[in-house]
């Protein structure tokens, strides 16, 4: 028998007239946690999707499955591997426990079985009788590999569940993972930095653009080595931030509270905070803590049960969306919302200013200066194609690109931005933040929302954190850690009100 529970060699896959994997190998150990690592784009899902069956390649030279020859995506192939992506794993109107029944058979022993994989890893906490909807997506992923522990898989694939996780549940979940490997359970983890690889894993191979570029034992290595491997380069992107004292307030938030959608518990209540110009405000949180819920009510995308906004001096709490555009609000929704899928490029391009008078007559939209425009604007952002061309078919670091470069040029006094940079390789990272800090040195006023620590660190000037949709805790960046933050996104152990509103106020 053979030492490896998953070997592949040569594999190709092209996908939307484009290679996504033109010569990617692995060679996974039993009882190994081995890591797959790589830049946005570099291929990682695609691989991760034919290990788990979902797909076929193109070609591969070599599959084998405990040995054995065997073809990806057949039967003999899947058996026992449990495929656990980040957060698209459950039906959402399904329990976790209606969720296991999906793809298995009726067990009447589920149950006990579930119970007691729950005491035997400590996972009491998962809520196995809510609906998947409701769960947060790091529960949702504890959930998913539950489900593929109760069905006795031997080889575990988690496709970038690192996002979803703070510094304290990587450290939870890096224990339990070295537990399952002492098993004998195999496991394959994608994404995440060399950091994260060093602390979880034995081995780790590296994709860049497709081919895998090396595999490396991470007790002979370190994350340097690694960065340079996934970027081809030993430069460091890390944004240039200057020093800029902030000026007078754009965005005033008073007392917030957004209605849930049962009319009892709000998504938001009492959430009140300022940014100012020259001033980049991060406000962050895990899934399901209301920071994202908080930014679409700002744009006017959700309504208010109370709250006051005041931009520039002006109420807006209760205008249109697109009035919000006009009084001084450039959005960047998060990336999977922002652009039109199966339109025209162009289309998506002008979103934000298309009843501008250059670009419309009469209510009739002129098609020349819409791609006029787009044309000029993916020549200066530097984002290839044709405007023409439907915005599915632009890779996902392209897609980023237009949506930064739509929000980001026509500098509005206030810039609301959500994940603008989730599922970016370094460069596109680096560019996205170089705009969103050209920005602050102009003296606008920005707004990140996002659940990324090492962003928040790296642009914010203030954090505020939410939990449960309350603010927790506003934190100074050179003053607080990344652990500091996880525990406040996760806990909530700092209860903080900021400015409750009088009724005079409203």
């Amino acid at each position: 028998m053979s030492e490896y529970s998953l070997e592949m060699a040569q594999v190709r896959k092209r996908a939307d007239g484009q290679w996504i994997l033109e010569d990617a190998s692995l060679q996974v150990r039993k009882g190994e946690i081995h890591g797959l690592l790589g830049d946005g784009g570099a291929g990682k899902t695609m691989l991760m999707q034919i290990l788990a069956g979902l797909c076929r390649p193109d070609g591969c030279v070599t599959a084998k499955r405990n040995g054995q020859i065997t073809s990806p995506g057949s039967g003999a192939w899947r058996k026992g591997i449990g495929w656990i992506p980040a957060d698209r794993g459950l039906v959402d109107g399904y329990t976790g426990y209606e969720n296991f029944l999906l793809g298995g058979r009726m067990d009447k022993t589920l149950r006990q079985r579930a119970a007691e994989l729950q005491r035997r890893y400590g996972l009491m906490d998962v809520p196995l009788d809510v609906p998947a909807g409701r769960m947060s997506a790091y529960e949702r992923m504890q959930v998913t590999l539950l489900k593929c522990l109760v069905w006795q898989c031997d080889v575990l694939l988690l496709d970038d569940v690192w996002r979803m996780m703070t510094c304290q549940q990587k450290e939870a979940f890096s224990a339990l993972l070295q537990t399952l490997a002492r098993e004998g359970k195999t496991i394959l983890i994608s994404g995440g930095e060399p950091r994260d690889m060093m602390a979880w894993t034995d081995r780790c191979t590296v994709l860049r653009d497709g081919k895998t570029v090396k595999t490396v034992s991470t007790a002979l290595t370190d994350a340097a080595s690694l960065e340079e491997l996934m970027t081809g380069t030993d430069e460091a992107w890390t944004p240039d931030k200057l020093e800029i004292a902030p000026g007078s307030v754009v965005l005033e938030v008073r007392d917030l509270r957004v209605p849930g959608p049962d009319g009892r518990k709000p998504l938001i209540n009492g959430v009140s905070f300022e940014v100012r110009a020259g001033e980049i405000v991060c406000l962050t949180g895990n899934d399901g803590g209301g920071q994202e819920i908080c930014a679409e009510a700002l744009m006017g995308l959700r309504p208010l049960a109370r709250g006051r906004i005041r931009l520039g001096g002006k109420i807006i709490t209760r205008a249109s969306t697109r009035d919000r555009m006009r009084s001084g609000i450039s959005y960047m929704p998060a990336e999977e919302n922002g652009l039109l899928p199966d339109a025209p490029l162009s289309d998506s391009l002008v979103l934000h200013r298309y009843w501008d008078l250059a670009m419309q007559d009469s209510g009739v939209i002129r098609k020349r200066a819409v791609r006029s425009y787009a044309a000029d604007l993916m020549e200066d952002y530097e984002i290839p194609g044709d405007s023409d061309s439907p915005a599915r078919f632009l890779p996902r670091q392209d897609r980023l690109r237009a949506l930064a470069a739509r929000a980001v040029e026509r500098e509005r006094e206030l810039l609301i931005a959500v994940r603008p940079t989730e599922g970016a390789d370094r460069q596109t990272a680096w560019e996205i933040h170089q705009d969103i800090l050209g920005l602050r040195e102009s003296r606008k006023a920005v707004l990140v929302i996002t659940r990324d620590v090492e962003e928040v660190k790296a642009l914010a000037d203030r954090i505020f954190v939410m939990n449960g949709g309350e603010i927790v805790a506003e934190l100074d960046p050179a003053l607080t850690t990344e652990e500091e933050i996880g525990l406040l996104m996760t806990t909530g152990l700092r209860q903080e009100k900021y400015g409750r509103m009088t009724e005079e106020d409203e």
